[in-house]
């Protein structure tokens, strides 16, 4: 898959290029079917939630572009080998009280060494356009009018905290309603078959995407197509994660483990039940929270959200319906997890990184976003990955 990566000439038309074409031609002998439909199939649908959409029959992976699937494999694999990783004492960094205390101490930061103001994220918070700039109101009745307004927030809450003529009149905030979300929840637990039975290969990340039990490999008569079916085996997606290899509890490595499981396929088991965990309130460890999907009109949308801020380049003519109105004057901005690849930390830091450069600079244009369109020339994949190929 990297080699195909690599190839510019595969790169050329890449948006056309499927998971299923690249299957039909490079996994086409019967011997692979355990591969595609035990590993590279599931691996797929967990990684950009399209359970939900799939049915017994066609899987909806199939028309994924594999330019995006290939970025992923070799971003992955490839920062874990890059000569630039920061060393193993420095991978994980560990917060007192939690992320929460974090993101408060950096906003404070920000406040008081940039000159900016952050409304941390609030039902109360109103943003409203007016004249070159817009008015924030917030939840405390507190107004203040600023030139720039950054959303950093997951895509559904722009339309909430946009007054609706504001929302209506953008086009950039209206792409956010190209994104959709699935809902998983989560409970915390100390249940040990969530995770393997094997101490050791208990990871940070333990991850189960379809029903073992209830599956079984066609015949080996079967022929392409048919073997890539889902035969109803796919569940939602699923993750338990291990609190300590996580982030140690308390500061300790020795502290009781517990687990996090996002989405458990036992929840109707009493055992299961028996082990969940209660908050320090007495109610149970139990919350919900949403994951972005990735469709081909959330694939447009993103692109379309990246021209627009960190780009200049000249779109292609048939496209200007999708990519028009590419200017750097502006009062709004959007930055998550949606404007730039699957969300991954790493390309959420560079966006953002990107995006607060081009805001002080309207000549800046990031390198850290495909071109597809050969407006530059070369091989089209991001600065980031290109680096960690070699290219």
């Amino acid at each position: 898959m990297k080699d195909w990566y690599k190839n510019e000439d595969n790169q050329s038309s890449a948006f056309k290029i499927t998971v299923e074409q690249f299957i039909q031609k490079y996994f086409t002998d019967i011997k692979y079917k355990p591969f595609v439909k035990l590993a590279l199939l599931p691996r797929i649908n967990a990684m950009f939630f399209t359970y939900e959409e799939s049915s017994v029959g066609r899987p909806p992976v199939l028309d994924m572009p594999m330019w995006l699937v290939s970025h992923y494999y070799v971003l992955q694999e490839g920062l874990a080998l890059h000569p630039n990783r920061p060393n193993k004492d420095n991978e994980r960094k560990f917060f007192n009280q939690g992320c929460q205390k974090w993101l408060e101490f950096l906003a404070a930061k920000l406040i008081k060494d940039c000159r900016v103001n952050i409304q941390l994220a609030s039902d109360g918070i109103k943003v409203c356009s007016h004249g070159k700039g817009a008015y924030v109101y917030s939840n405390y009745g507190e107004c203040s009018y600023y030139d720039k307004v950054v959303f950093c927030t997951p895509a559904y809450q722009v339309e909430r905290i946009a007054d609706s003529l504001t929302f209506n009149s953008n086009k950039l905030l209206q792409k956010t309603k190209a994104f959709r979300y699935v809902p998983c929840v989560v409970y915390a637990n100390d249940d040990p078959n969530q995770v393997p039975p094997i101490w050791d290969f208990i990871c940070a990340y333990n991850v189960r995407i379809y029903d073992y039990h209830n599956y079984a490999l066609n015949s080996e008569q079967v022929e392409w197509p048919d073997w890539v079916k889902f035969d109803g085996m796919f569940k939602p997606y699923h993750m338990t994660y291990s609190a300590n290899k996580h982030q140690p509890q308390l500061g300790e490595e020795n502290a009781k483990d517990f687990y996090v499981t996002v989405n458990p396929l036992t929840t109707s088991s009493q055992y299961f039940r028996q082990h969940i965990l209660s908050q320090t309130n007495g109610e149970v460890a139990r919350a919900t929270f949403l994951h972005c999907k990735f469709t081909p009109e959330a694939l447009e949308a993103q692109r379309y959200i990246q021209l627009k801020q960190i780009g200049s380049w000249n779109p292609p003519q048939n496209r200007s319906d999708l990519y028009d109105d590419i200017s750097h004057a502006r009062t709004f901005y959007l930055s998550g997890n949606y404007c730039n690849g699957a969300g991954l930390h790493t390309e959420c830091i560079l966006f953002s990184k990107d995006l607060a450069q081009a805001i002080l600079d309207p000549k800046f244009v990031s390198e850290n976003f495909y071109d597809h369109e050969g407006i530059t020339g070369g091989h089209p994949a991001p600065a980031y990955i290109r680096e960690l190929l070699g290219l």
